[in-house]
């Protein structure tokens, strides 16, 4: 829990959420909201994740050497899914662009929101701690 990254935004209000005219309960879901904040994209996935995104139709339809290469990638655990990366070529190169597998993997890896709260790295809140922080700003 970065506390001082709560009273920071709590008090300054970057964003003009209008933490000021909130109660406890509003702010601490203010600050928990994932809707609408844009997540960088993951730079690793486990293999689990890759295994359930690779299409069974797609995957029976590769060559006995292209499923070999599916098998060492997922035998990795994580996979590095950064811009450049050889087991990111790897993918792309196997899949078909488009399909179910690469479409799935692009969801998983690029479509993704975060609170105010996971951006900050403040960590899990509560009313507690929430009614610390309005004290702690005077409020």
């Amino acid at each position: 829990m970065s506390w001082s990254f709560l009273l920071d935004e709590l008090r300054d209000d970057p964003l003009a959420i209008g933490y000021a005219g909130m109660d406890d309960q509003q702010r601490m879901d203010s600050l928990e909201d994932d809707s609408a904040r844009p997540a960088p994209d993951l730079i690793q996935i486990e293999a689990a994740q890759l295994y359930d995104a690779i299409d069974r139709v797609e995957y029976t339809a590769l060559s006995a050497s292209q499923q070999d290469r599916v098998k060492i990638i997922l035998s990795l655990g994580r996979i590095n899914t950064s811009q450049g990366t050889q087991a990111r070529a790897e993918i792309l190169e196997i899949f078909p662009p488009g399909g179910d597998t690469i479409t799935a993997l692009t969801t998983l890896i690029t479509n993704r929101t975060q609170s105010r709260a996971q951006e900050l790295r403040i960590g899990s809140l509560n009313l507690v701690l929430m009614a610390n922080a309005r004290a702690a700003l005077g409020g």
